[in-house]
């Protein structure tokens, strides 16, 4: 057996890295939560407080301070942070040290204004909401993709008749087009709960260690018009409209289970839609794309199977855990902070992004064109039609009852025959024979049935309701607005790598 070093050269890479960062997400995601846009928003976040001071009247921090800081902003020295943080053991000031040794060689004594009267908790968590806000840019970008090629499909298909089911089980004709709107008004709400919660969206300021503002206090000898003003002004350097009224060590937790909650709005979508395309895939009548030289199973070599549906909804049930964590830490923030939300929440925040966004990956894959490679979404309009008219028969007898009863009938005695009929109607189909429901029920002469018009009586465009049009108003009055709202959205694709 080859030793490791065998196996590296031989291009074996030992399990390293989450699967949602090295099979999943995308690098955009994977940039916004990776340890390098940490660290160096930790140093963003630095400079602002440091800035903010000065400007406040904390003469001590000179601009040379200021462009020592801004030299050595991306230019994290990471092998020193973790050589002493393994002395210190705690992250944030290791990070101090290092930032420290770095600016004082340019100008000396800078290191003694980082983090001047700051907690860790104002590098911490400003970073991470941050993070968070970008993400949610990120989010709102692709659903804003996912809308534009799910609206073609379902303009292509709004005339396209089918069965819908309840409890899967034959109800009335709808549309493709009619099913794909409705696939879509579920991404529609969770976008809306998405940019609630965006325009919401606050920095923690600069509160000090338990929120009091204590060091700051001392900072501007007891000047509260200039600690407020702090706060203002450092959440305005970090893009913040403003920062929350009320804080601890930390931000509210709570506001975690409520962007949590919102971006996992759009997996709870996908979910239901892919759940019904792997329904569908298995009634042959629509299949997501497939490669020409894609491997479908590797025993049943003329499988298709619904790899991406599959995929996505296994991944959008691990995303609803998300919120349930942000809630049970919100929940236990012992006074003013414990830190046994810390550990936890380095790994929630960023799973729950990057897992909506390897979704999101997923729909904008699935939805795409024919190309020379591989085949797009398709929907068979051929095989949907045959599934319908199967059950045709059955889906025109309230017509026929109605009508029946109309011209004079007992439409107990109606509706008992009907019953009796599609009994046996359904006996014939389960015996591999064809629906006879027509035939049998037009030996009542009270249905009045001329079955010399059975095609005409059984055509589904006369049963399909408002569903086209729902369908066109949807796209032009749901979709459009959206789409023009946010028509600087640049195209993305969903680039899966499995």
């Amino acid at each position: 057996m080859a030793d490791s070093a065998d196996k590296e050269a031989q291009g074996y890479t030992p399990l390293t890295k989450h699967p949602l960062y090295g099979r999943y997400s995308s690098d955009d995601m994977k940039n916004i939560f990776g340890e390098r846009r940490k660290f160096e928003s930790w140093r963003t976040c630095w400079i602002a407080l440091a800035e903010a001071e000065r400007e406040l009247g904390i003469d001590r921090i000179t601009p040379e301070h200021i462009a020592a800081l801004r030299q050595f902003e991306h230019d994290v020295n990471y092998k020193r942070a973790e050589e002493l943080e393994r002395i210190s053991r705690h992250d944030v000031m290791s990070h101090v040290q290092a930032y420290g040794e770095q600016v004082d060689q340019v100008c000396p004594g800078t290191s003694g204004i980082i983090h001047l009267g700051a907690t860790s908790m104002y590098p911490c968590d400003n970073t991470e909401l941050l993070q968070m806000r970008d993400g949610l840019d990120l989010i709102i970008a692709k659903t804003i993709n996912v809308f534009r090629k799910m609206a073609s499909f379902a303009g292509q298909y709004a005339d396209t008749p089918c069965l819908a089911r309840t409890h899967y089980q034959p109800a009335q004709p709808t549309t493709y087009g009619k099913r794909i709107c409705d696939w879509m008004y579920n991404f529609v709400l969770a976008l809306e709960r998405i940019e609630s919660e965006k325009e919401k969206l606050k920095g923690r300021g600069e509160k000090g260690t338990t929120g009091t503002q204590e060091s700051f206090m001392k900072l501007f000898n007891g000047d509260t018009a200039r600690v407020n003003g702090l706060d203002r002004l450092v959440c305005q350097k970090l893009g913040f409209a403003g920062s929350y009224a009320i804080t601890t060590q930390t931000y509210p937790r709570v506001v975690d289970y409520y962007i949590l909650s919102a971006i996992t709005g759009i997996t709870i979508a996908a979910k239901k839609m892919t759940t019904d395309m792997r329904l569908l895939q298995g009634l042959g009548e629509l299949s997501e794309p497939f490669g020409k030289k894609q491997i479908g199973s590797s025993a049943m070599a003329y499988k298709r199977n619904p790899m991406g549906a599959e995929r996505a909804g296994g991944l959008s049930r691990h995303e609803f855990t998300g919120p349930l964590e942000a809630a049970m830490y919100a929940s236990e923030q012992w006074l003013e902070r414990s830190l046994d939300d810390s550990a936890e929440r380095r790994i929630v925040i960023p799973d729950t992004f990057l897992g909506v966004d390897a979704v999101l990956n997923i729909i904008l894959d699935t939805f795409s064109e024919d190309t020379a490679k591989r085949s797009g979404f398709r929907v068979y309009e051929k095989r949907a039609l045959r599934n319908l008219m199967e059950e045709m028969p059955f889906m025109v007898t309230e017509e026929l009852l109605m009508y029946a009863v109309n011209a004079g009938g007992n439409r107990q005695k109606l509706h008992e025959a009907i019953r009796e009929d599609s009994m046996k109607a359904r006996q014939s189909i389960d015996d591999g024979g064809k629906n006879n429901l027509l035939e049998l029920l037009a030996e009542c002469p009270e249905f009045g049935i001329d079955l010399a018009k059975k095609k005409e009586i059984l055509n589904p465009m006369n049963y399909l309701g408002s569903a086209q049009g729902q369908c066109r108003r949807f796209i032009e009055d749901t979709i459009g607005p959206i789409l023009n709202s946010h028509s600087d959205v640049p195209a993305m694709d969903g680039n899966v790598k499995v």
